[in-house]
């Protein structure tokens, strides 16, 4: 594998970094405000507490991005980036690089350490900026708390606590629902898929999204769960909104095909019953 950086290692740690592999793209989140909760932050080398006049802006940011390209290793540059790019509404960018930051780390408990470590710092961003009344803003930190904790190294419950604060303090915050929804995919708890379509439902005003979660709570419901009558409302809810759509109009021809040649079968089964008692 590649050479560990010289003569730097992982805060708290004795081992010697790695160079990080490529970033992974990751997608941008809205810009927070957030210079008045970033102000009570710790000063930084420079004697500039973040938020405050002078803060770090993006020229500084794209400084603290190459020293850190050159030097993967320096702990302090890449504290300075977390502030800046929080601030900058950056969060996106922020985990990109603790991506590629901790791809390169020898051991994969300090790698996963080091993410645990950075949710908990936006955790506490997101209480500041609740306590200032920034629910926006909060509810983009908690967001980017459960991307954190929604890895496979760290923890799936902690990550779904964080969505649904994020939603609970901003119920804007659709990005949140469907990030808890696929976590619920993976668990196979198919009742809380549904009911969060429901919640994404009464907050979507768009008519392509409404029918686009119409036709998956319709297939959920039929495929995963066997609520062929509930899956038909769905459907047909969603072909309210939109008679041309294909996708529901099929659906609803597969389950009416189902229930027919289930009525057949039931039909057979009773013609034969009686059969046998006469």
């Amino acid at each position: 594998g590649p050479a560990p950086v010289r003569g730097l290692a992982h805060e708290g740690t004795s081992r010697p970094l790695l160079r990080p592999k490529a970033r992974v793209t990751i997608r941008r989140l809205p810009r927070p405000q957030l210079g008045a909760v970033l102000a009570r932050g710790r000063p930084t080398p420079r004697g500039r507490g973040i938020g405050q006049r002078g803060a770090i802006v993006d020229h500084d940011i794209s400084q603290l991005e190459e020293a850190l390209e050159a030097n993967p290793g320096d702990v302090e540059a890449l504290r300075r980036l977390e502030g800046g790019m929080v601030e900058a509404g950056r969060l996106s960018d922020l985990l990109t690089w603790f991506e590629g930051w901790t791809a390169g780390f020898e051991d994969p408990d300090t790698a996963r350490d080091t993410w645990r470590r950075l949710g908990e710092r936006l955790e506490k961003r997101a209480e500041a900026a609740t306590a200032d009344g920034l629910k926006e803003s909060a509810a983009e930190l908690l967001f980017a708390a459960g991307t954190v904790y929604d890895r496979p190294t760290l923890d799936s419950d902690q990550a779904m606590v964080f969505y649904q604060q994020a939603f609970k303090t901003d119920t804007r915050m659709t990005q949140a629902l469907e990030a808890a929804r696929a976590l619920y995919v993976k668990q196979g708890a198919w009742p809380m898929v549904v009911r969060l379509l429901d919640l994404q439902l009464q907050g979507a005003r768009d008519a392509d999204v409404r029918v686009a979660l119409l036709v998956e709570q319709g297939r959920v419901l039929a495929d995963e769960m066997g609520e062929r009558d509930d899956a038909q409302q769905a459907y047909q809810r969603a072909l309210e909104v939109d008679p041309d759509c294909v996708a529901a109009t099929e659906a609803l021809g597969r389950l009416e095909e189902v229930s027919e040649t289930w009525a057949d079968g039931v039909d057979r089964l009773e013609a034969e019953a009686d059969a046998a008692t006469s």
